[in-house]
């Protein structure tokens, strides 16, 4: 009888460390679809504001700059998170949303030598 009730409490254990991980999984995922809105947020507001000084490439620069490494830093954000979701296990699961995640492309560019924004 007595090996029934172990048997029971280590079964329930496990159930509730995988709920527990599920649960961080779900949240970091929630984390991570934020970061990635800040993202394109950003990219907007990049395009925006560098369409003003289109001409003058070193302002162009300067904002590009400025873009890039804010929206570098979010990016490690994401990879950071991702990486936590690999540790929990989730690594099957974290794949295939990526991969429903789609991406606007940037719009083709012109005669301009103005920084690619696939770096972004």
């Amino acid at each position: 009888m007595s090996d029934f009730w172990s048997r029971t409490k280590s079964g329930l254990a496990d159930a509730r460390d995988a709920s527990k991980r599920t649960a961080q999984r779900t949240k970091l995922k929630a984390e991570i679809e934020l970061l990635r809105r800040k993202q394109t947020k950003l990219k907007h507001e990049f395009g925006v504001e560098v369409f003003a000084f289109w001409d003058d490439q070193v302002k162009r620069d300067a904002v590009y700059a400025s873009y890039k490494a804010k929206i570098d830093e979010l990016a490690k954000s994401v990879q950071s998170k991702q990486a936590e979701i690999d540790q929990l296990g989730g690594a099957q699961e974290s794949s295939s949303a990526q991969e429903g995640t789609a991406q606007t492309p940037p719009p083709p560019a012109t005669g301009s030598a103005a920084p690619s924004l696939d770096e972004i």
